[in-house]
């Protein structure tokens, strides 16, 4: 479970699914990747949390850096990043 901001709570769960709470706007949300993918999930959380405003762009920076890591060639040269548009 990560929070942040201390008004956000996090909570992952087993093949793509996550839980938020967010206390400020005591709003919440539910989040499952259809086909189980958890780095469609951890990317598509991060775009909502960023949409909703739910974290400061510093946060978001270490938040984004820990759940959405780039994409790496077997050379160890970066080679792609997903991204939620």
């Amino acid at each position: 479970m990560a929070a942040a901001k201390s008004d956000l709570v996090i909570k992952g769960g087993s093949a793509g699914v996550y839980v938020a709470a967010h206390r400020g706007s005591r709003l919440g949300l539910a989040l499952k990747a259809r086909d189980g993918s958890q780095l469609a999930a951890d990317v598509a959380l991060l775009g909502l949390v960023e949409a909703l405003d739910w974290m400061s762009p510093r946060q978001m920076a270490a938040f984004q850096e820990e759940q959405a890591p780039g994409i790496f060639s077997t050379h160890g040269d970066l080679v792609g990043q997903v991204l939620c548009r």
